[in-house]
């Protein structure tokens, strides 16, 4: 808190389910999956982006860390579908 206040900067609150729609999104627009940690950023970035509180010409550096496969859990709300059933197939995909 302490550094929040000397460096004139400011903290916002995102939710679970904010943090969850992140991962997903950034998995699927430029295919890095993050941990729900790292997506916690990125959806901050998101809430203050919405609400103008950035200026236009301010230099933004968002790190996305972690892997989302340490936490797989979090990837279960997805609801993905795949026509791709086995190993195999994949393997078969990607030669």
């Amino acid at each position: 808190a302490e550094a929040i206040k000397s460096s004139t900067g400011f903290g916002i609150e995102v939710t679970d389910k904010e943090i969850l729609e992140a991962q997903k999104a950034i998995a699927n627009s430029i295919g890095i999956l993050v941990e729900p940690a790292a997506a916690a950023a990125f959806t901050g970035f998101k809430k203050i982006d919405s609400n103008s509180e950035i200026e236009w010409n301010a230099k933004i550096l968002i790190l996305l860390t972690g892997n989302g496969l340490k936490d797989i859990s979090s990837m279960k709300s997805w609801n993905l579908k795949s026509d791709v059933k086995s190993y195999d197939e994949w393997k078969n995909i990607l030669k």
